[in-house]
Protein backbone atom coordinates (compact mmCIF):
# COMPACT_ATOMS: atom_id res chain seq x y z
CA UNK A 1 0.00 0.00 0.00
CA UNK A 2 1.32 3.46 -0.94
CA UNK A 3 0.89 6.50 1.27
CA UNK A 4 2.08 10.06 0.89
CA UNK A 5 3.15 12.72 3.33
CA UNK A 6 3.11 16.24 1.92
CA UNK A 7 5.38 19.07 3.02
CA UNK A 8 6.43 22.40 1.52
CA UNK A 9 9.86 23.99 1.31
CA UNK A 10 10.23 27.73 0.95
CA UNK A 11 6.90 28.15 -0.86
CA UNK A 12 8.60 27.20 -4.14
CA UNK A 13 8.48 23.46 -4.11
CA UNK A 14 6.25 20.68 -2.86
CA UNK A 15 7.89 17.51 -1.68
CA UNK A 16 5.93 14.29 -1.36
CA UNK A 17 7.56 11.31 0.31
CA UNK A 18 6.21 8.07 -1.15
CA UNK A 19 6.08 5.16 1.27
CA UNK A 20 5.24 1.48 1.00
CA UNK A 21 4.71 -0.62 4.11
CA UNK A 22 6.17 2.14 6.27
CA UNK A 23 9.43 2.34 4.25
CA UNK A 24 10.25 5.41 2.16
CA UNK A 25 10.86 4.39 -1.45
CA UNK A 26 11.17 7.76 -3.10
CA UNK A 27 10.54 11.47 -3.13
CA UNK A 28 8.35 13.32 -5.58
CA UNK A 29 9.49 16.85 -6.23
CA UNK A 30 7.10 19.25 -7.92
CA UNK A 31 8.47 22.66 -8.75
CA UNK A 32 5.86 25.37 -9.14
CA UNK A 33 8.04 27.17 -11.65
CA UNK A 34 8.16 24.13 -13.98
CA UNK A 35 11.39 25.57 -15.34
CA UNK A 36 13.96 22.89 -14.64
CA UNK A 37 13.70 19.35 -13.24
CA UNK A 38 15.98 16.36 -13.36
CA UNK A 39 14.65 13.02 -12.20
CA UNK A 40 16.11 9.64 -11.43
CA UNK A 41 14.26 6.64 -10.01
CA UNK A 42 16.72 4.39 -8.18
CA UNK A 43 14.13 2.86 -5.89
CA UNK A 44 13.51 -0.84 -6.33
CA UNK A 45 10.59 0.11 -8.58
CA UNK A 46 12.71 1.99 -11.09
CA UNK A 47 15.79 -0.18 -11.58
CA UNK A 48 15.89 -2.67 -14.43
CA UNK A 49 18.23 -5.37 -15.67
CA UNK A 50 18.29 -5.92 -19.39
CA UNK A 51 20.42 -8.22 -21.53
CA UNK A 52 21.12 -5.44 -24.04
CA UNK A 53 21.41 -2.41 -21.72
CA UNK A 54 22.56 -4.01 -18.46
CA UNK A 55 21.45 -2.49 -15.15
CA UNK A 56 19.77 0.88 -15.54
CA UNK A 57 17.28 3.29 -13.99
CA UNK A 58 14.85 5.61 -15.67
CA UNK A 59 15.68 9.29 -15.79
CA UNK A 60 13.77 12.30 -17.02
CA UNK A 61 14.61 15.93 -17.65
CA UNK A 62 12.09 18.74 -17.91
CA UNK A 63 12.96 22.22 -19.14
CA UNK A 64 9.85 24.40 -19.38
CA UNK A 65 7.41 22.58 -21.69
CA UNK A 66 10.05 20.16 -22.98
CA UNK A 67 10.50 16.76 -21.32
CA UNK A 68 12.55 13.71 -22.27
CA UNK A 69 13.05 10.32 -20.66
CA UNK A 70 16.28 8.35 -20.86
CA UNK A 71 18.04 5.25 -19.51
CA UNK A 72 20.64 5.89 -16.81
CA UNK A 73 23.43 3.31 -16.79
CA UNK A 74 23.94 1.90 -13.27
CA UNK A 75 26.71 -0.56 -14.15
CA UNK A 76 29.48 1.92 -13.30
CA UNK A 77 27.91 4.79 -11.33
CA UNK A 78 25.16 4.45 -8.71
CA UNK A 79 22.26 6.84 -8.29
CA UNK A 80 24.26 8.52 -5.49
CA UNK A 81 27.20 9.01 -7.86
CA UNK A 82 24.94 10.78 -10.38
CA UNK A 83 23.43 12.93 -7.62
CA UNK A 84 26.90 13.91 -6.40
CA UNK A 85 27.99 14.74 -9.95
CA UNK A 86 24.87 16.86 -10.51
CA UNK A 87 25.53 18.83 -7.33
CA UNK A 88 29.12 19.51 -8.45
CA UNK A 89 27.85 20.55 -11.88
CA UNK A 90 25.41 23.03 -10.34
CA UNK A 91 28.16 24.38 -8.05
CA UNK A 92 30.36 24.85 -11.12
CA UNK A 93 27.78 27.23 -12.59
CA UNK A 94 28.11 29.43 -9.50
CA UNK A 95 31.80 30.12 -10.20
CA UNK A 96 31.12 32.67 -12.91
CA UNK A 97 28.24 34.40 -14.67
CA UNK A 98 29.72 32.96 -17.85
CA UNK A 99 30.39 29.32 -17.05
CA UNK A 100 29.95 25.89 -18.58
CA UNK A 101 28.98 22.71 -16.81
CA UNK A 102 27.08 19.51 -17.57
CA UNK A 103 24.75 17.00 -16.00
CA UNK A 104 26.03 13.50 -16.82
CA UNK A 105 22.98 11.26 -17.17
CA UNK A 106 24.55 8.01 -18.35
CA UNK A 107 28.11 6.85 -17.86
CA UNK A 108 29.74 3.46 -18.30
CA UNK A 109 33.34 2.71 -17.39
CA UNK A 110 35.39 5.23 -19.44
CA UNK A 111 38.17 2.62 -19.79
CA UNK A 112 35.89 0.29 -21.76
CA UNK A 113 33.17 2.52 -23.21
CA UNK A 114 33.22 5.10 -25.97
CA UNK A 115 30.95 7.86 -24.67
CA UNK A 116 28.87 9.49 -21.93
CA UNK A 117 25.49 11.15 -22.31
CA UNK A 118 25.06 14.55 -20.73
CA UNK A 119 23.09 17.79 -20.73
CA UNK A 120 25.59 20.68 -21.10
CA UNK A 121 24.68 23.83 -19.15
CA UNK A 122 25.89 27.18 -20.45
CA UNK A 123 25.38 30.06 -18.04
CA UNK A 124 25.11 33.59 -19.36
CA UNK A 125 24.24 35.85 -16.45
CA UNK A 126 21.04 34.56 -14.87
CA UNK A 127 20.07 32.53 -17.97
CA UNK A 128 21.22 28.93 -18.42
CA UNK A 129 21.11 27.37 -21.87
CA UNK A 130 20.69 23.59 -21.92
CA UNK A 131 21.58 21.22 -24.76
CA UNK A 132 21.70 17.43 -25.12
CA UNK A 133 25.07 15.95 -25.96
CA UNK A 134 27.19 12.85 -26.16
CA UNK A 135 30.82 13.12 -25.09
CA UNK A 136 32.86 10.89 -27.41
CA UNK A 137 35.95 9.84 -25.44
CA UNK A 138 38.10 9.13 -28.50
CA UNK A 139 37.61 12.68 -29.76
CA UNK A 140 38.84 14.30 -26.55
CA UNK A 141 42.26 15.94 -26.51
CA UNK A 142 42.55 15.26 -22.75
CA UNK A 143 41.30 12.21 -20.80
CA UNK A 144 37.70 12.35 -19.56
CA UNK A 145 37.57 13.40 -15.89
CA UNK A 146 34.58 11.96 -14.06
CA UNK A 147 34.91 14.53 -11.26
CA UNK A 148 34.95 17.38 -13.79
CA UNK A 149 33.02 16.18 -16.85
CA UNK A 150 32.33 19.77 -17.97
CA UNK A 151 35.98 19.98 -19.06
CA UNK A 152 34.99 17.67 -21.94
CA UNK A 153 32.00 19.77 -23.04
CA UNK A 154 32.40 21.77 -26.24
CA UNK A 155 31.80 25.54 -26.19
CA UNK A 156 28.21 26.55 -26.82
CA UNK A 157 27.17 26.59 -30.46
CA UNK A 158 23.68 27.20 -31.78
CA UNK A 159 24.31 25.65 -35.22
CA UNK A 160 26.20 22.48 -36.15
CA UNK A 161 28.91 22.09 -38.80
CA UNK A 162 26.21 21.62 -41.47
CA UNK A 163 24.41 24.83 -40.52
CA UNK A 164 21.49 23.08 -38.75
CA UNK A 165 20.14 24.65 -35.59
CA UNK A 166 21.13 22.74 -32.44
CA UNK A 167 18.24 21.96 -30.09
CA UNK A 168 18.53 24.18 -27.07
CA UNK A 169 16.34 25.21 -24.16
CA UNK A 170 16.76 27.90 -21.54
CA UNK A 171 16.05 28.13 -17.87
CA UNK A 172 17.10 30.43 -15.04
CA UNK A 173 19.81 30.22 -12.40
CA UNK A 174 16.99 30.50 -9.87
CA UNK A 175 15.54 27.22 -11.19
CA UNK A 176 18.97 25.57 -11.32
CA UNK A 177 19.69 26.64 -7.74
CA UNK A 178 16.31 25.24 -6.68
CA UNK A 179 17.23 21.89 -8.21
CA UNK A 180 20.52 22.02 -6.31
CA UNK A 181 18.72 22.68 -3.01
CA UNK A 182 16.39 19.75 -3.67
CA UNK A 183 19.29 17.42 -4.51
CA UNK A 184 21.10 18.46 -1.31
CA UNK A 185 18.04 17.66 0.79
CA UNK A 186 17.58 14.18 -0.67
CA UNK A 187 20.33 11.79 0.42
CA UNK A 188 18.58 8.68 -0.88
CA UNK A 189 17.16 7.68 -4.21
CA UNK A 190 15.60 10.55 -6.07
CA UNK A 191 12.42 10.21 -8.03
CA UNK A 192 10.89 13.50 -8.97
CA UNK A 193 7.68 14.00 -10.88
CA UNK A 194 8.46 15.51 -14.26
CA UNK A 195 5.02 15.18 -15.85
Amino acid sequence: MRTSIMSRTGGRCSIVRVCASGRMIGILIMSRSDEFRLCLDCSGLGVFDDEEFGRYALGRIRIGDFAESFRVNLEYWSGSDYRSSWLKAIDMLEESESSTSCLVVSLADPESSAFAFCWPLYREGEVVFVQNSMILFEELSDPFEMDRPWLSVQPRNVVDEDGNRISEWSTSMVAVRELGRILQQDSGSLWCMCE
